[in-house]
């Protein structure tokens, strides 16, 4: 890490310390028992309801939440959670190693340990901690890292003699 320059590890502090603060609010989220769960899940969904309903209006709002549950509302907050926790996980690797294709392996290793950390804290709190959401949990993360890879891919894209494509030797294509 003494190559890097002052800017990258700046970045990699960064990244790090925000990507700690992710799993202190996940982890956190789990240590909490069911009922203090459901309640403040049910309290942001209502907040959530109101603002959608100030929004688009009170007949829209009836009709949005007729179909999207509070259930669907908790799925959709751990969906942000892994996107954010696949991110930035994909972005540190990106700071220390540069774009490499076996980033989106270790991304995807890490987010697989935080979703089982996730969900062990819950059964232990009495919640249920299950492999369904962890594979859940996980989506965010591989969609991230594929992403990645895809960058990656395409910035090493090579014709079929092996030479360059036009975009790496920096022309226009």
């Amino acid at each position: 890490m003494n190559s890097l320059s002052k800017k990258r590890k700046v970045f990699i502090a960064i990244i790090s310390v925000v990507l700690l603060l992710t799993l202190v609010f996940v982890w956190g989220n789990s240590l909490k028992p069911r009922a203090q769960s459901s309640s403040q899940s049910g309290g942001l969904y209502l907040t959530f309801q109101k603002i959608i309903e100030s929004i688009f209006g009170e007949s829209f709002a009836t009709k949005f939440f007729s179909h999207y549950t509070e259930f669907d509302f908790r799925k959709t907050a751990h969906i942000f959670e892994y996107t954010l926790i696949g991110l930035e996980v994909n972005l540190l690797y990106l700071a220390i190693f540069t774009l490499k294709p076996l980033n989106s392996v270790y991304s995807f290793g890490a987010g697989l340990f935080v979703a089982v950390v996730d969900e062990t804290i819950q059964k232990i709190v009495g919640r249920n901690g299950t492999v369904s959401d962890v594979l859940l949990d996980l989506i965010p993360v591989i969609i991230i890292s594929a992403l990645f890879l895809l960058v990656w891919f395409i910035k090493n894209k090579k014709n079929k003699n092996g030479s360059l494509t036009a975009n790496q030797k920096g022309e226009k294509i």
